[in-house]
């Protein structure tokens, strides 16, 4: 990886490079695209993503701590042990396609119209989060925790394994499929036969 002092890069595509444990705190990213990349532990603290692209990438244990996330689309990446909920708030947008999300939290954070397409979604917490019109169509969750989170219009079509008490959380005009959607009533102590 060829950089400048500044760690400014621009339409610049990062190959099969092995990022890990790389310090890159405060970094500029305009349209950039990491592809096959090991980027385990790297420390993205402060650094600008604008318009980039992670494709099939370990961002296991990563630190975007403070690091503004504008319009990054993750595809075919693990995600392992992130706080997201560090990130800037105010400059944030992502998008999740086929990725394993593991041990991630996604607490307190403002998520709205995000999406998590055919995602594993794994031991993760959204905990007093905005999930507002996103879209999980076709993930998996396994061990997730749903709390007080605003998921109205949400999408959950062809998900299989989450559990969300509508008593807890804003679920209204949220799309659900069978026979996925019953878990929704056992939440309310109802007792279903086949």
């Amino acid at each position: 990886m060829n950089s400048d002092d500044k760690n400014e890069y621009r339409g610049t595509k990062f190959q099969k490079q092995n990022l890990s444990r790389r310090d890159l705190r405060g970094g500029s990213f305009e349209s950039c695209e990491f592809a096959n990349c090991n980027c385990a532990e790297t420390d993205f603290h402060a650094a600008v993503f604008d318009t980039c692209t992670f494709v099939q990438c370990d961002l296991s244990l990563a630190s975007f701590k403070q690091a503004k996330l504008l319009g990054v689309l993750f595809r075919d990446c693990k995600l392992l042990g992130i706080p997201l909920l560090h990130c800037d708030q105010l400059a944030l947008s992502l998008q999740f396609e086929r990725c394993v999300l593991q041990s991630c939290n996604f607490s307190e954070m403002g998520l709205k119209k995000t999406k998590f397409l055919d995602c594993n979604i794994k031991e993760c917490d959204f905990i007093h989060s905005d999930l507002r019109e996103c879209d999980f169509h076709k993930s998996i969750f396994t061990d997730t925790h749903f709390n007080n989170c605003n998921m109205q219009k949400a999408r959950f079509t062809e998900c299989h394994g989450y559990s969300i008490n509508p008593m807890n959380n804003n679920i209204k005009k949220a799309v659900f499929d069978l026979p996925d959607a019953v878990t929704l009533i056992e939440h309310l102590g109802a007792i279903i036969r086949a």
